[in-house]
């Protein structure tokens, strides 16, 4: 039996300097396989891990060729990889069965030998709190269609929400490796064996705004590496879960375009026109016409001058005093 607590401050670095963004506690009590107890320090890390360098995802990728990791789980944690390359932590679902998989640098400098074991600890403490935190979020909050587990995450820490969880973890297998310059660790258990609740539920209105920045973030991530029908999926998921903005109608647009459906690139033009009038910024009414500028046809330009011309209603509307 593995008694395991911890009180987690999250920060980050900004412009501004150090910035608290949420706190979570979490004590959980996980029965591993050999039956050892372990005591987990307090310790305090980032909730949004840093994003990777190419070095990270290397390092990741070797260790999930060279490790005794089930198969399935290796396939769906290489895919994972493949679709988001910045992602410094993995989780999936294989089947029943739910896995994490964290990496972490190591300190530089020739006092590195001596933070191997600290940092190994480290690192599988995170996994362990990422996979019960992720339970605890993503069983809350799919009644909302909030499915998209990374993307929550993230936006529990950008809306400065306090999340508290309460977890236990049941025949947990977990491992822990250095990997190059880079300590990885990797959890997985059985679906139904994590049990985890959300005692204090985040303010759901800023939740929701901040999960479809995040979410569309992503999408744009994907087009910059042209995964126009990908990223088409993130914008039909946001329209699902009712979570709109002129910059989702206009980065659906453009997919639209660049997949040659010009029909519904300037259905989609037109909707924004309709749903967000003169609400919308002028520089978001410009780029619609300039999208519809770019398509041909008599009722893309008829579109297009009639974006310039709200846009330019908004900047005059701006300026009067």
């Amino acid at each position: 039996m593995l008694h395991y607590a911890c009180r987690l401050g999250i920060c980050f670095q900004g412009g501004t300097g150090i910035c608290l963004c949420f706190a979570i506690s979490i004590f959980l009590m996980i029965d591993t396989p050999g039956g050892a107890a372990e005591i987990h320090p307090d310790y305090q890390s980032a909730a949004t891990p840093p994003q990777l360098s190419a070095k990270h995802a290397d390092a990741l990728r070797r260790w999930l060729t060279r490790r005794q990791v089930p198969d399935d789980i290796r396939q769906a944690a290489l895919a994972q990889l493949q679709n988001a390359p910045d992602a410094a932590t993995l989780v999936g679902e294989c089947g029943n069965r739910v896995f994490v998989i964290v990496v972490q640098s190591l300190p530089e400098g020739d006092g590195r030998q001596r933070t191997i074991p600290g940092m190994l600890h480290l690192t599988r403490a995170i996994a362990v709190q990422e996979l019960v935190l992720s339970k605890a979020v993503v069983s809350h909050f799919v009644a909302l269609g909030l499915s998209n587990s990374p993307a929550l995450r993230k936006a529990l820490t950008l809306s400065s929400s306090e999340v508290q969880v309460a977890g236990r973890i049941q025949g947990m297998e977990q491992q822990a490796a250095v990997e190059g310059d880079f300590a990885v660790a990797f959890v997985v258990a059985d679906e139904v064996a994590v049990f985890a609740n959300l005692l204090q539920p985040a303010r759901i209105s800023a939740l929701r705004v901040a999960y479809r920045d995040v979410v569309q973030e992503q999408m744009r991530g994907l087009m910059h590496r042209g995964g126009w029908q990908k990223a088409l999926v993130q914008s039909e998921h946001l329209f699902s879960c009712g979570l709109v903005s002129p910059g989702l109608f206009l980065d659906t647009a453009r997919c639209y375009v660049k997949l040659e459906k010009s029909g519904n690139a300037q259905r989609i033009l037109r909707q924004m026109l309709t749903q967000f009038g003169a609400a919308a910024d002028a520089g978001s009414l410009e780029e619609a016409g300039d999208i519809a500028k770019g398509i041909s046809g008599q009722t893309a330009e008829q579109l297009a001058v009639r974006a310039y011309t709200m846009a330019s209603e908004r900047l005059l509307y701006q300026l009067t005093p």
